[in-house]
C-alpha cells in the first residue's frame, strides 16, 4: 500500500470563506454573479445558420461520443428542428472511427451541402478541406502543433482564436451561445431554450470545465431547471433529488450518457438517438436500458482498476505512470488513467490493445506536467495523438510502447513530490455548524474545488460494530454519534488493511444528502490513517 504524506495546501485557512477566497480569488457574491459573455464569432454562426435555412441547404453534423459531444449534437438538433433544416447527425464509432473527423465519419457527408463539426474538427484540416464542402467548425480543443486550421467559413473555438474575454467553454457551451443569439432573434422558443440550457449544464459538468464565469451560470441555471421538474423521468430513474448538485450530476447522470459509447462501438450514436427521442417526444422507454449498461460498466471498471492498481504497485518508479491493460475496453482506459492519477497525484497514461494489434492510450495529467506538450516531445513514437494540458489520447505500436515505458522509467528522478493536500482543520463535532457556509459555494467542480478538511473521527459501536462495508465490500461507512454520515468510497480494502480502526484522522469533503425530506450531513473520506 503506497501512502502519500499529508500537507497543508497553499489555500489553507480557518474558515470556508477564507479558503474559497484563496481558491477562486473571488468573494461568494462575486463568484455567484450571473454572467453573460459576448463571443466574437457566435453572431456570425447564428447568421450562417439562418442563411443555410434561407438557401435550403442540407447539413451533415459530426459530433462526438462523449457527454459534451452528445449534448452538443442534441442542442444543434433542436436548433436545426426549429429552423426546419434537413440534416443528419453522425456520432463517430469509438473503435472503428476513433475520435472526431475521419475518412469513415465523413463518408455520408457527400450527400449534404454543408458540414458542421461540433466538439471536434479543429485539427482536421486535410480531411475537411478535401471534402470541398462548406464547412463550419464549433470546437473547444487546441489547434495542432503546426497551427494549421481547416479552411472553414467560420471557426468558433475561443481556445484557438483567443480573442474573447472568457475562453473556457466546452462544445455544448458554445452551442448554447449560438442558441441564445437565435432566441434573441425570436427563432427559438422558450421551451427549446430551456432544454438546451439543461443539456448545457450536463455537458459543462461532464467535460470538467472550470465552474467559473459563464460556465458557472450555465450550471446554476441548469440545476434550477431540475428543481423546477424538467426531465423528471430522468431525475427519478437516476435517483436525483430536486436539489441535486453538480457532483450529483457528475456521478449520477453523466456516466449513464457516457457508458454506451464507452462499451460499444456505435454506442454514442445509440445514446444520441434515444436521448433525442426523449427530449423531443418525451419517450423515456430506453432510460432503464442505459442505466443497466452503466451498471455493467461499473463492474468492468472495478475489475480493471483492481488489475491496474496491482500492476502499478509492482512496477518500478517512473514518471509519468505508464500502464498496459491489454484486455481493457478502449472506452475505459481514460477512467483507469484518471483513477490512478487521482490516487498517485501523478500524470498517468493507460494503454490497451486494439483488434488491429496497435495500442491505444489515454492520459490524465497532474499539476506539474502539460500533457500535450509532453506528448509533443515524443511525437515520433505515436501513430497519432491529441489533447490538451490535462488530458490526451494517443495510439502507438507495441515496440514504441516499450521505448516509451523505458523513457518513463528513466525519467523517475524528475517525478514531482506529491502530497495529499488539505485546506482547513475542523473538529468533527463542529462540521455540522459549517455545512451551511460550505454549501453556499455550490456548484463545486473544476476551478471551484471543495475545501478539503482534516479532522479526527471516532466510531460509535452499534451491536458491537462501528462500521459496515458496502458496494460489494469496496466502500465503507463509519458509524458516529454526531449525526454525520462518514463514507469511504472505494476505501474499504485500505480500512481493512489498517485493521478497521475505531478512531481515525481523516481528510475529506462535506456534502448534504436528502431522504424523505430530511437532510443529512455527509463527510466523504479522501484519505485516513488510524489513531
Amino acid at each position: 500500500m503506497k501512502i502519500l504524506e499529508w500537507k497543508r495546501s497553499s489555500y489553507y485557512g480557518n474558515t470556508v470563506e477564507e479558503v474559497m477566497k484563496k481558491k477562486t480569488g473571488l468573494s461568494l457574491n462575486e463568484l455567484n454573479q450571473t454572467i453573460h459573455q459576448k463571443l466574437n464569432r457566435v453572431e456570425k454562426m447564428a447568421e450562417a445558420l439562418l442563411s443555410i435555412k434561407d438557401n435550403l441547404e442540407t447539413v451533415y453534423l459530426l459530433g462526438d461520443y462523449d457527454v459534451d459531444g452528445i449534448t452538443s449534437s442534441l442542442c444543434m438538433s433542436l436548433i436545426f428542428d426549429a429552423l426546419g433544416l434537413i440534416y443528419e447527425v453522425y456520432i463517430p464509432r469509438r473503435m472503428t472511427d476513433g475520435y472526431g473527423v475521419s475518412e469513415n465519419s465523413l463518408k455520408k457527408a457527400a450527400a449534404y451541402d454543408v458540414i458542421i463539426t461540433v466538439d471536434n474538427g479543429i485539427t482536421a484540416k486535410e480531411l475537411l478541406d478535401k471534402t470541398g464542402k462548406e464547412v463550419y467548425v464549433i470546437d473547444h480543443h487546441q489547434a495542432r502543433e503546426d497551427g494549421a486550421l481547416p479552411n472553414a467559413k467560420i471557426i468558433l473555438d475561443p481556445e484557438v482564436t483567443m480573442d474573447d474575454d472568457f475562453i473556457h467553454y466546452c462544445g455544448v457551451g458554445l452551442v448554447y451561445k449560438i442558441a441564445e443569439s437565435l432566441y434573441q432573434k425570436k427563432v427559438l422558443s422558450n421551451a427549446v431554450m430551456r432544454k438546451i440550457a439543461f443539456l448545457c449544464m450536463l455537458g459543462t459538468i461532464a467535460d470538467v470545465m472550470p465552474l467559473i464565469d459563464e460556465n458557472r451560470t450555465f450550471v446554476r441555471n441548469g440545476l434550477l431547471l431540475l428543481q423546477q421538474g424538467m426531465f423528471s423521468e430522468l431525475a427519478e430513474k437516476t435517483k436525483l433529488s430536486p436539489y441535486a448538485t453538480a457532483t450529483d450530476i457528475a456521478f449520477g447522470v453523466a456516466p449513464i450518457v457516457n457508458a454506451c459509447g464507452r462499451l460499444y462501438d456505435a454506442g454514442g450514436q445509440k445514446i444520441y438517438d434515444e436521448l433525442y427521442r426523449y427530449i423531443t417526444k418525451d419517450n423515456a422507454d430506453m432510460l432503464d436500458y442505459f442505466i443497466a449498461i452503466n451498471e455493467k460498466r461499473k463492474k468492468m471498471q472495478n475489475a480493471f482498476f483492481d488489475e491496474a492498481w496491482k500492476k502499478f504497485e509492482t512496477m518500478s518508479a517512473m514518471y509519468p505512470n505508464v500502464i498496459l491493460l491489454p484486455n481493457c475496453p478502449e472506452g475505459l482506459v481514460g477512467i483507469m488513467a484518471g483513477k490512478i492519477q487521482e490516487r498517485t497525484k501523478k500524470t498517468t497514461i493507460v494503454f490497451t490493445k486494439t483488434a488491429k494489434g496497435t495500442l491505444k492510450g489515454s492520459a490524465r495529467g497532474d499539476d506539474f506536467m502539460n500533457v500535450k506538450e509532453f506528448l509533443d516531445k515524443h511525437k515520433d513514437l505515436f501513430l497519432g495523438y491529441g489533447g490538451h494540458k490535462s488530458a490526451a489520447g494517443m495510439s502507438m505500436t507495441e515496440n514504441s510502447f516499450h521505448e516509451f515505458l523505458s523513457f518513463a522509467q528513466s525519467n523517475a528522478e524528475n517525478a514531482p513530490e506529491c502530497f495529499e493536500l488539505y485546506d482547513m482543520d475542523c473538529p468533527f463535532s463542529k462540521l455540522g455548524s459549517i455545512i451551511l457556509s460550505y454549501m453556499e459555494y455550490e456548484p463545486y467542480g473544476e476551478g471551484c474545488r471543495k475545501p478539503i478538511i482534516r479532522t479526527v473521527i471516532e466510531g460509535t459501536a452499534y451491536d458491537g460494530k462501528w462500521y459496515r462495508t458496502m458496494s460489494e465490500d469496496r466502500s465503507f461507512q463509519l458509524y458516529t454519534k454526531d449525526g454525520i454520515e462518514v463514507l469511504g468510497f472505494n476505501l474499504a480494502q485500505k480500512y481493512k488493511e489498517y485493521g478497521t480502526p475505531k478512531k481515525i484522522e481523516a481528510l475529506g469533503t462535506l456534502s448534504e444528502s436528502s431522504f424523505r425530506g430530511k437532510s443529512q450531513t455527509v463527510f466523504e473520506l479522501i484519505d485516513f490513517r488510524p489513531i
